[in-house]
């Protein structure tokens, strides 16, 4: 049987088509499942029929939208077409909105931005931006589950086919794509063509808008007029194509980003909207964007620096991309319709009886060809296998059934030490396709982890194997780099006893999983990477997770509701309370081998004493800056500039978290005479006499991060402040900022 989903959502000139646009993506990727989509809209026709040229149904709506009445509506055509969801998107369904639906015994996807309704009542809420937080939602119901964050970003079907494409990024870039949205109220396009006529560089662009953008005449005269080549395009259906074409790209803060960061196109953007405002800061954090802030308070000129300056830095451009591609992997909608309706499975073990049915399941070409010693298997080999296999208790095999209970695949985990264990898994040929192998990957895992004490299991996959790495990924298995097996370098994929669904409260994250909630456990940082690494990997260990940011938030009151086992300090910058480091057990993680180097600016004082590796070292907080004994010591590698360290830094230190929450090892007084580094100030980054190339740009690399006095000269009344150093062929290359000497400054 067909299932249907309805979705509700507008486009207009006001509101532009964005909202109409992700959930088509979602849509489409409902189809790829054999749903079908009813979109129930007030909109224009040309959306429309883009909508209906998708296979999709529509239906127009002219009532208030997001009024009672628009709820009724909406509840009785899911009624009468037995739709399996509703999916809501846009900024006037609220509350009552949702209460309606789910009180109508429907189920609801509700797709949000920043947090605008003043509760939460759908199964599942999505927010698909980097900004996404479970504090947006935490007057929510109980069930309502949240997918949260880029992971979950929606990409239309046409993005998808450029997955694994790669850029060419040439010396100085001359190719500009213009997109700001589909319809621009305000025109901002008009600003940012203005601002591209006065480039002194040679350069042609592209500038994309909406078919109901009300200023199309005005803009047609002004690229006509224009001098440079600037053409105008409305209404296009080959974005992707035009995204891989250019080199540099200018973009509202709009849900074009995250299809130009998909596509690896740098960019930057401006803000038009109060609802584009998170999106762009975290773009910028994430190195994948230039934000030049809102559209009506910056200048032509301003827009003209900043497009010049991503058209003549490669390193840059480069940059932007690899960060970009990092964020958006292009599975969102899938993720979310796996969510929607998942494949129903079962497992059993397996039987004697079974032993034909793997012996023809591996014997398959495609499995031969995938696998990492491709020889056929001799039958006689494979039931003297099979059946020692059944028979060793290190071993465990399960079939994976479909509700008419037959065969759709099966995964095997060898056991090794009792802690950890390897998986192979193979899917019955005619049930490729369908969405059973994750699905079946994390069934079998919960399985063994609810049966066996292992803790980690491990995947090697070969790196042309894009489909089960897509599976073990959806899974929840982490890229762990590469291996050798058998001769040929290998994916390595590693998943431990993590939740498989988490619940995010009062500024913290609660994991279930097969067990308990565990313990509680504090995390503390001021820095954005600190942030980065809690969310994607530290609060994903089990047990109830809290992150504190700033000062203020680091209390007595507050960890006292926490009450935690550990609080683990990522990168701080002002003194912990005596009491706190008394009360508990406070751990932070210092970038010296200890006692060597303890106190302030490690980093620094490495690289200016010429290391070029050290150790993190993590250590009981004490009254003494940095004296208290060690759980546990790791390899640290001081290549790169001062942000990708501490990002480095940040990610080891997560995993030395998982180790001591899971081993709680005793620490072991410091052994040694100690060397006491002095904290650097901000003055000391200038410059100093160098006596090398290698030295100046050790100089300048080690303080190229957040937050840190960068790297200067003083000349003639003017501060050269430089980043992004690179040395190579004899010559150091860096991005400089000219500012004059404030009189403080001097």
């Amino acid at each position: 049987m067909t299932e249907t989903i309805i979705v509700r959502a507008d486009a207009s000139e006001q509101i532009g088509s964005g909202h109409l646009m992700r959930c088509l993506a979602l849509a489409q990727a409902w189809q790829d499942r054999g749903g079908k989509a009813v979109f129930v809209s007030i909109g224009s026709p040309s959306v429309e029929h883009r909508l209906q040229s998708e296979g999709m149904e529509t239906v127009p709506l002219s009532v208030e939208s997001g009024s009672a009445e628009d709820a009724t509506l909406t509840i009785d055509l899911a009624r009468e077409v037995k739709a399996s969801w509703i999916v809501a998107d846009g900024y006037h369904f609220g509350a009552e909105y949702q209460r309606a639906v789910k009180n109508a015994g429907q189920r609801l996807l509700f797709i949000d931005d920043n947090g605008h309704a003043a509760s939460y009542h759908a199964d599942i809420v999505l927010n698909q931006n980097a900004h996404a937080h479970a504090s947006l939602y935490e007057n929510r119901d109980a069930k309502t589950h949240l997918l949260l964050g880029t992971r979950y970003a929606l990409l239309r079907r046409e993005f998808l086919k450029w997955r694994g494409w790669q850029r060419e990024f040439p010396i100085v870039a001359r190719k500009v794509l213009v997109t700001m949205g589909g319809a621009d109220p305000n025109n901002a396009t008009l600003k940012v063509v203005q601002a591209l006529k006065t480039l002194d560089i040679d350069f042609e662009a592209i500038v994309v808008i909406g078919r109901d953008n009300p200023h199309s005449e005005e803009l047609r005269n002004a690229t006509h007029d224009s001098q440079v080549a600037i053409r105008l395009e409305k209404s296009v259906t080959n974005m992707p194509e035009l995204m891989a074409w250019a080199d540099v790209a200018v973009s509202a803060g709009g849900s074009t980003c995250w299809e130009l960061t998909f596509m690896g196109l740098p960019f930057m953007v401006l803000v038009l909207a109060e609802n584009q405002y998170l999106v762009a800061r975290h773009l910028v954090s994430s190195g994948t964007a230039m934000n030049m802030g809102w559209f009506s308070e910056v200048s032509r000129s301003a827009i003209t620096k900043g497009v010049k300056r991503l058209l003549m830095d490669k390193e840059l451009r480069v940059q932007m991309s690899s960060h970009g591609k990092e964020l958006i992997d292009g599975e969102g909608a899938a993720r979310v319709v796996d969510m929607m309706r998942p494949p129903k499975l079962k497992l059993r073990c397996a039987r004697e009886d079974d032993c034909r049915l793997l012996w023809e399941w591996a014997s398959d070409p495609t499995v031969r060809s995938m696998s990492f010693s491709s020889a056929s298997i001799p039958w006689e080999e494979h039931v003297s296998w099979f059946t020692q296999k059944l028979r060793d208790p290190s071993c465990a095999i399960f079939i994976g059934l479909d509700m008419e209970n037959l065969p759709v695949g099966q995964v095997r985990f060898d056991i090794h030490n009792q802690h950890e264990a390897e998986i192979d898994v193979s899917i019955e040929k005619e049930s490729r396709g369908a969405g059973y192998a994750s699905v079946l990957i994390d069934m079998a895992v919960k399985e063994l982890l609810k049966i066996t004490p292992v803790q980690l299991v491990h995947a090697f996959i070969k790196l042309d194997n894009s489909g089960s790495i897509r599976a073990f990924k959806k899974a929840n298995f982490k890229d762990s780099g590469l291996k050798n097996v058998n001769g040929e370098a290998a994916g390595h994929y590693t998943r431990t006893r993590t939740p498989t669904r988490e619940d995010r409260e009062s500024g913290g994250i609660v994991n279930l999983n097969q067990q308990s909630a565990g313990e509680s456990y504090v995390v503390v940082g001021s820095k954005t990477w600190s942030r980065r690494i809690f969310d994607e990997v530290i609060s994903k260990n089990s047990g109830c997770w809290y992150f504190i940011g700033s000062s203020d938030e680091l209390n007595e009151d507050r960890l006292k509701r926490f009450n935690p086992r550990y609080i683990f300090f990522l990168h701080w910058s002002w003194k912990v309370p005596n009491e706190i480091v008394e009360d508990y057990e406070c751990i932070c993680f210092h970038m010296t081998d200890v006692p060597y180097g303890r106190g302030g600016s490690p980093l620094q004082n490495l690289i200016i004493r010429g290391h070029h590796s050290t150790k993190l070292s993590a250590l009981r907080m004490t009254s003494d800056f940095d004296a208290g004994p060690v759980y546990l010591k790791k390899d640290l590698s001081l290549e790169g500039r001062a942000e990708e360290i501490y990002l480095r830094a940040n990610y080891l230190a997560a995993q030395m978290i998982d180790f001591i929450i899971s081993e709680s090892p005793a620490p072991v007084d410091q052994e040694g005479e100690p060397v006491v580094f002095k904290r650097r100030k901000a003055e000391e980054s200038e410059i100093p006499d160098a006596s090398s190339l290698s030295t100046l740009y050790d100089f300048i690399r080690m303080l190229d991060a957040e937050g840190y006095p960068l790297a200067f000269i003083n000349h003639r009344g003017f501060r050269y402040e430089f980043s992004r150093a690179n040395l190579h062929d004899a010559r150091i290359t860096a991005n400089v900022v000219v500012t004059p000497i404030e009189e403080n400054d001097k």
